[in-house]
């Protein structure tokens, strides 16, 4: 069980140490995650320094490389997508508000079973 007073420790690293980290990175090609072992410090912290220092060129890119039809097709079922979303979105609320109609015809039409079962035959009685 934990201490009850016990603290987490915030380290603080110098900007001298990041401009360091960030140097041996470009100079010894480490990745964040081998500099991240190598110093102690999580790769959360390496990446906000490369962020903040503007070392944004040693992070990896990812290029994508499609064929034409490729491009195409992914937007078409994009758009398909949409669409179906709005017509499930419609259909919904279609079917919402007909479940809510008819229940008010149910209620409707119980309260005028209970009204003709209370209401005295006139027209018999006259005859």
């Amino acid at each position: 069980m934990k201490n009850i007073h016990e603290r987490k420790v915030r380290v603080h690293y110098s900007e001298a140490f990041r401009l360091k980290v960030l140097d041996d990175m470009r100079k010894k090609k480490y990745t964040v995650r081998e500099a991240s072992d190598l110093y102690g410090v999580s790769f959360q912290s390496i990446y906000q320094w490369i962020r903040k220092y503007g070392y944004e060129d040693m992070i990896a890119k990812t290029v994508r490389i499609e064929l034409k039809g490729e491009v195409t097709m992914n937007k078409k079922l994009q758009k398909e997508n949409a669409e179906l979303k709005d017509a499930v979105s419609k259909l919904t609320l279609e079917n919402i508000y007909l479940k809510a109609e008819l229940e008010v015809h149910k209620q409707y039409a119980k309260n005028t079973e209970k009204k003709s079962s209370f209401s005295t035959p006139s027209s018999s009685s006259e005859k």
